[in-house]
């Protein structure tokens, strides 16, 4: 993604500060609450593959090369955890970040009542190095709330997933007394649990595992006396198109179940105090639909590293959009 905001450790564009100053200040007007996510496990958006290239690990084998894979960019990403000087820079950019004052409102960001929280990171894990995955979120979840007792604190991470490799035990790594409340992604395409299309058994299929991988998060939620937040879900356009007018009838009926469940959670005063599908696109669109991000592109929510397309959903979804309204007013 770019450009970037951090172009070399410490060294940031201010143009992109202010814009971010701008987007806080208008959300701020409307009532709106943003969370603040501090890195990125996947390299999108730099994150920890990129603090590895600075500190001259190596390249980054990034898995949308053909000689790559996702394990391999996993396994060369969570050396993060281990590099000390990726460490430094990390804690000096939550530290820079904390402590940025707004320059059109003058509140510092520590202060500042629109960010409901700060995340660690967007989906970070531990792999094999469990012991340095959980140092990392104490001391990080810790300094955050030595500089900041206004904001909520979360780790990002997208639960246990299906594969216990990734290094994600969601009862232990949420344990932290600096970790408000636990988030949770189900990617039921990207985990080969179901893609539009597949026919009425194979969704059913899909629900019987969402349900299971829900209420074991609720359980553990239950647990720790934590809130939950569903942070991310999605699903393609029917029979999997990336084309911005294909029919959006599957994902609709996913979007139903999900908001159903949320909704009777909430009356029910259960454990999941938010959900957020993935993701609204706006006015944006795909300028090649099913290619990667390039270069001048838009922006629509279907990050860099993916096929664009995907999972946004366009100010045109109008059936798709009244289903989050519909579901979204009856917890008001």
């Amino acid at each position: 993604m770019k450009p970037a905001l951090q172009v070399a450790p410490g060294v940031y564009d201010e143009n992109l500060w202010e814009g971010l100053d701008f987007l806080l200040a208008e959300m701020g007007k409307r009532n709106m609450k943003a969370v603040m996510v501090l890195s990125n496990f996947w390299s999108w958006s730099g994150g920890f593959s990129q603090y590895l290239k600075w500190a001259e690990h190596g390249e980054i084998p990034y898995p949308q090369m053909k000689e790559h894979d996702w394990w391999e960019y996993g396994n060369y990403t969570k050396d993060f955890l281990t590099n000390d000087k990726c460490l430094l820079w990390y804690r000096n950019h939550v530290k820079r970040v904390l402590t940025r004052r707004n320059s059109i409102t003058g509140e510092f960001y520590k202060d500042d009542p629109t960010i409901m929280a700060w995340q660690l990171a967007n989906e970070p894990r531990g792999y094999d190095d469990l012991e340095a995955f959980s140092k990392w979120i104490q001391q990080t979840s810790d300094l955050i709330k030595s500089m900041d007792g206004n904001h909520l604190v979360s780790l990002g991470s997208e639960g246990n997933t299906p594969f216990a490799k990734e290094g994600l035990r969601a009862d232990i790594d949420n344990a932290y007394k600096n970790i408000d409340y636990i988030t949770l992604h189900i990617w039921v395409q990207n985990w080969n649990w179901y893609t539009p299309g597949q026919g009425k058994s194979a969704y059913d299929a899909m629900v019987k595992k969402v349900d299971r991988y829900w209420n074991d998060h609720v359980a553990i939620a239950k647990k720790m006396n934590k809130p939950l937040v569903l942070e991310e879900y999605g699903m393609a356009r029917d029979d999997f198109s990336y084309e911005v007018e294909a029919s959006v009838e599957e994902r609709n009926r996913y979007y139903w179940y999900i908001y159903n469940k949320f909704v009777s959670n909430v009356e029910s005063e259960g454990a999941v105090q938010g959900v957020n599908f993935w993701s609204y696109a706006g006015e944006g669109r795909p300028l090649q639909p099913g290619e990667y991000w390039s270069l001048g592109d838009d922006f629509i929510g279907d990050p860099p590293h993916e096929l664009q397309g995907w999972y946004g959903v366009y100010d045109s979804d109008v059936s798709t959009l009244e289903v989050v309204k519909e579901n979204m007013t009856k917890v008001k």
